[in-house]
């Protein structure tokens, strides 16, 4: 295998986690410094491509009285709430569309992918290594 294909990979790998970790400390800076609001999942928004992901569409109303349409960081196959179901979200008082739903799976899915990447890592360099 090429050198430059692995350092390729890696900086794939790298940026995915980079990104992973931007969006766990975000999410974690609204849980703490966020202004809370109850929303009611409206709908769903399905992505069509080689994985179909569904994800929810959340109206909330800020405390100022505006209200907001978000839609869910995080999709996967079978949508977890139902329309109608009322959600936590913590969002950000200057920019009501940076949010966080509070939810089990909502906060584990990024440590799963960080988990996730770095049994790719460690298979990829294995491989390559054996090589």
């Amino acid at each position: 295998m090429d050198f430059f294909f692995v350092i390729w990979i890696g900086g794939v790998f790298a940026l995915f986690i980079y990104r992973m970790v931007k969006h766990i400390r975000n999410a974690t800076k609204l849980r703490n410094e966020g202004l809370k609001a109850l929303g009611t999942v409206v709908g769903f928004k399905t992505r069509w491509g080689r994985t179909t992901t569904v994800h929810p569409r959340i109206q909330f109303i800020t405390q100022i009285g505006e209200v907001v349409e978000v839609e869910g960081h995080t999709g996967i196959a079978i949508p977890l709430q139902r329309k109608g179901e009322k959600v936590t979200i913590y969002y950000e008082a200057d920019n009501p569309k940076n949010f966080a739903l509070d939810s089990e799976f909502e906060r584990s899915s990024p440590y799963l992918m960080i988990i996730l990447i770095v049994i790719m890592v460690a298979i990829f360099i294995g491989y390559y290594v054996t090589q």
